[in-house]
Order: structure tokens, then sequence, then C-alpha cells
């Protein structure tokens, strides 16, 4: 049997849509990174304008918006005005996408050629790229786009390339000490005659000295941040953006916390020391990240120091010791401290205060001796935030979940007539059932009056009656029957409002009923049972269930029975 051609016929291949006006919605992306920034051949406006005269020639295309990403690097996609396209593309607002050429695109291989080859098709998006004479609409441009791979690769070689390029030359002046130093640590400012050093901030450089003198006496990091926001001394983070807008800053940014305080007593800039190379940012780079201290660069005296090198060694002995000393006692207490896990989910206890949650604190005193686990506001740790945030022991807020556990118990007996109440429960049946022969007489009478109107109506129809006699009999049985009908209805709500309530048949309620006598307390039981758990500084607690209260739903039952 001869073999068939795999060639596809002239019939069968795909042919090029006829243009029709405004037909593709395009949206021209352009990008310029840190490295160009200077080359008019490569800004935003001409890379606008190269695109634009070309589309001018596609009568079929409409540019309807421009993105413009300045100062972006192409080798990620994580880019503001690239980001807003992708949404405009899924949202259906775009659907031509053109660029100048594939390196305004983007420089990583892989995820450009993804996005080329396997994403915009599967969205039915248009891709034109000028330079490199690139239309995915176009049948007959195969071999362009089999160049596109090629030409991914290349630039993202070139920006590896760039990139060790840069590294390497930023190194060389870290070694030679004419690396332009960025912000300064809090207590310094830029040296506006020489960026390579910092000059002492005269305001800030108290601040930084209370607190080596602080640390130096044996203060905590905490106690030391609480003693700062007790003075109202701004925080670093208020001091790198003084006269800046702070509106929407998170409640952290106005206050200390002990993570400041030790990245300030650990930093040796304040024995004037300069550390360069301290971290990797590179795209490009396996280990992205802080570096090895054998890694980094420290130009020793490099500008005045705001502390002496001897209360700054010192400090920072003193915290390695009790650093030591706190990570044996968790290596050593660790198994006692698994033995103690939180009766409570976490995020199940709040502050009555601020809402934010409760933290577990398991607390090992002297000796290994264990104390009584704790819950204590988060927000509390900066005190601006929360000042008046409670602290409670867990055996307290246990005994008083079980007490409210078994009041339910006690309230769910009403209902069910197990514990006293059974004559609410008879009452209600009662309830139930004379609403509903009451209910029954009034359908009676409402068919009784329907079969009226509709004997009046099939007389009109017949003409044994006039207009006039059936309008002056028709209005008193419609008046009748929406009255019969709203009194039905009225006694309807009634009896599923006694059944809804007299009735308990959520999954919650069945728990309830099955926990006769009160088991010991689990924390299976409490997230069964217990929504959340507020609690307040004079330690009362509001218990939330995830069920209707039972005595809200006793006192809505004994309103309705009347």
């Amino acid at each position: 049997m001869a073999r068939k051609s795999r060639k596809p016929s002239a019939s069968s291949e795909p042919r090029k849509a006829p243009a029709k006006a405004g037909r593709w919605l395009c949206g021209i992306y352009t990008r310029l990174s840190h490295e160009n920034n200077n080359r008019e051949d490569g800004c935003i406006e001409t890379q606008v304008e190269i695109v634009e005269r070309a589309i001018a020639k596609l009568p079929d295309v409409k540019v309807v918006k421009v993105y413009r990403d300045n100062g972006h690097t192409g080798t990620n996609f994580e880019r503001p005005a690239f980001q807003e396209l992708l949404d405009d593309i899924r949202s259906g607002r775009i659907t031509c996408l053109a660029v100048k050429d594939l390196s305004r695109f983007g420089r990583n291989y892989l995820e450009a050629g993804v996005l080329i080859e396997r994403i915009l098709p599967h969205l039915n998006v248009r891709f034109i790229s000028v330079n490199d004479d690139i239309d995915t609409l176009d049948a007959g441009s195969d071999a362009s786009r089999l160049i596109i791979p090629v030409k991914n690769l290349v630039n993202e070689m070139y920006s590896r390339d760039i990139s060790r390029k840069i590294r390497n030359s930023n190194l060389a002046r870290m070694h030679a000490g004419t690396f332009a130093l960025c912000n300064a640590p809090f207590g310094y400012l830029r040296n506006p005659k020489d960026v390579t050093r910092y000059v002492v901030n005269p305001d800030l450089a108290p601040v930084v000295e209370l607190i080596f003198g602080e640390a130096l006496r044996g203060t905590s990091f905490k106690r030391i941040a609480d003693k700062l926001n007790d003075c109202g001394i701004p925080t670093p983070g208020m001091a790198k953006e003084a006269g800046g807008d702070w509106a929407g800053k998170k409640e952290s940014f106005f206050a200390w916390d002990w993570r400041a305080v030790m990245k300030i007593v650990r930093n040796r800039a304040y024995a004037g020391d300069l550390v360069l190379n301290k971290s990797d940012q590179s795209v490009f780079s396996e280990h992205r990240g802080p570096r090895d201290e054998s890694e980094r660069i420290i130009i020793r005296d490099a500008h005045e120091a705001i502390v002496s090198r001897e209360v700054f060694d010192e400090v920072n002995a003193s915290y390695d010791a009790r650093s030591k000393a706190s990570k044996e006692k968790q290596a050593r207490t660790k198994e006692i401290r698994d033995a103690m896990p939180s009766f409570f989910p976490s995020g199940m206890l709040r502050c009555g205060v601020c809402g934010s949650y409760m933290g577990f604190v398991r607390d090992i005193g002297r000796g290994d001796v264990v104390k009584a686990p704790t819950y204590a506001c988060t927000a509390k740790k900066q005190r601006i935030t929360c000042p008046d945030g409670p602290t409670v022991a867990e055996p307290y807020v246990l005994m008083a979940v079980a007490d409210a556990l078994r009041a339910q118990l006690a309230l769910h007996g009403a209902f069910t007539g197990e514990r006293g109440s059974a004559r609410l429960v008879e009452k209600s049946l009662e309830a139930e059932a004379t609403l509903a022969r009451e209910a029954s007489v009034l359908e009676l009478e409402l068919a009784r009056c329907n079969e009226s109107r509709r004997h009046l109506y099939e007389s009109f129809s017949s003409g044994a009656i006039s207009r006039a006699t059936w309008e002056s009999g028709k209005a008193p049985l419609d008046e009748q029957a929406e009255e019969l009908s709203g009194k039905v209805a009225q006694l309807s709500q009634r009896i599923d409002a006694i059944s809804s309530l007299r009735s308990p048949s959520s999954e919650v309620d069945s728990l309830i009923k099955g926990l006769d006598g009160m088991p010991d307390i689990s924390p299976e039981i409490i997230e069964a049972m217990v929504k959340q758990v507020d609690v307040f500084p004079d330690k009362t607690l509001r218990i939330t269930f995830k069920f209707e209260d039972y005595a809200t739903r006793l006192n809505a039952l004994k309103e309705v029975l009347g």
C-alpha cells in the first residue's frame, strides 16, 4: 500500500483572516532598564514611536494603550506595567501585544518562550515584534518564529554577561573603598562630599548611644524598645522617610520592636567599620540572600564611630553569650515544651482590646521548672499598638470554656426534655398543632374563595353576566383572598420559627447532645464547638460558639410561644 503523504495540502494550510478595521485591540509594551537610561535610541518614547509607525500599516490593528516599565530589569516579569498588561489580556481588553524587539519583552529565555509560544496563543493574543519581523498571525512567518527561542537565549546570555560585569565592577570598587553607598544606617547620613562614606547624624546619634548604653547594662532588647517608644523617639523607618507621606503605613512602622534594636546593636557601622558585599541580589545567582561572614568586605575605621569599639565588642559578646545560653536551653527543654501543646487552635483566642491574636507562651524557668502556659496579646510587644493587651493563664481559660459548655448542655435539655424542661417542649408541640389547624381552616376558606372567583369569571366570559357585575363581585373576593393568604403566610412563619427553634439539627447541636455529663475537655471538642474567645484586661472572657447560643434560642422560643 502506498504511503500517504504527511505534508499538509495547500487547502489545509491556515489562511490569514481578511483585514478588518479595529479587529485587534493592541497594547504596546515598552521597557527601559537601568543600564540604558541615557541612550536616546532606547528611550521609552522612541520605542513607542517605532511600534506605532509599524502598527499604522496594519489596518486590522488598533492601538488602545501603551504600557511603560521605566527602570525595570528584563530578567524577570515582576514589573508593574507588565502585570497590568497581563490583567488587561486576561480580561479581554487587549488582544494584541506589540513590542519594539524581543529584548524589550524580556531577557529570561524560558519564561519569555513560554509566554510567546504557549500562553499568548492559548489566550488568542496576537504577538508582534517589530524589529524582529515577527507576527504570530502571519502563517508565512514560520522561519521568523523559529528564531524566537534563539533570540531569547541570546538576550538572557547578554543579561547574564552584563550582570557578571556589574558585579565584578562593584566588587573591585568595594575592595578599593570607592563603592557609592546607598541608604545610611540609623544615626548616620550619606556624606554629601564623598558618597563612599557616612557622616554622623547629630540628631539621631544620641539615640544610638542610648541603645548601646542600655545594652551594656544588660537591658533586654524588648525593654530598650519599650523605653524608646515611651520617649516618643522616631523609628528607623520614620527617620528614613522623614518628611514623606506616612499615610497607609502599618502600625509597626511607628513603633520600635526588639528586632530593630538588635539590628542596631549588631551593626559594625556604629564602631566605625564599613561592611560591604553583605548580600547577593543577582537574579542569576544560585544563592541569593545574605552572604557568609567570610565573603563580606570590611573596611575598618572608614568613618567616625558613634560608640567605641570596646563598648561595641563588650555588648555583642554579652549578646552572643545570652544567645548561646538561650539556644542551649531551647535544645535541652524541647521535649518538655513539645509535651505542652496548646488546647486552643491558633487564632481562636483574641485580644478584647485590639483584636490581635493571643500568642501561646510555654515558659520554663530556672532549673527547667515548668510554668503554667499562658496566652498574651501579640500586639503588646509594641506597647504603642496595644499597651493594655491582656495575659491570661491557659488553665483559667480552659475552666471558663468548660463552664460555658456545661451551661449550654443544661440549656440544651430545655429543648430535648431530658433535663427538667419537658413542659416547654410539650407547649411548643401543642402550639405547632394549634397553628397548623388554624392554617388548615384558613386554607380551606381560601380555596372556596378562589373557587367563587373562578365561577364568577366563567359566567362573565360566557356572557351570562355583564362586565360591571363581574367587576363588582370580583373586588370583595380579591380582597378576601389577599387577607386569607396573608394570614396563612403568618401562621406558616410562626410554625417554621417554633419548629426550627425547638428542633436542633446542626452537627454541633448533635455533638452537644452526645456530650452527656461533660467529659474531660479536649482540643477536638473546643475546635468543634468554639469559634472565638475574646480576652479582656480584667480577665473576663467573651466566648462565641459555632452555633446559636442556647440561651438566645430559648428566649426566642418563649417569645414566639407568647
